[in-house]
């Protein structure tokens, strides 16, 4: 039985008047975690990178994790 596959999405509102980047995915796998309670969280650091954490299932069922995934420009992301 295959585990369906859960995409973390990331977009910025900029300009005047505002208005929604495209949407880039931060990460597409299986073992991301969603719920209700652990939702993914974006920042942008002093050093203008993008951070995002999420919580990954972990290796066995009741285990997890927390990603990190860090942009440079907000489209490209890495782990």
């Amino acid at each position: 039985m295959s585990e369906e596959v859960h995409r973390v999405r990331f977009a910025r509102l900029r300009g005047s008047p505002p208005r929604w980047s495209a949407a880039a995915t931060v990460v597409e796998s299986e073992r991301v975690l969603p719920n209700s309670v652990d939702f993914p969280i974006p920042a942008r650091a002093a050093d203008g990178n993008y951070y995002a954490t999420l919580l990954m299932r972990g290796q066995s069922r009741h285990a997890s994790h927390v990603h990190l995934a860090r942009s440079s420009d907000g489209t490209t992301w890495r782990d």
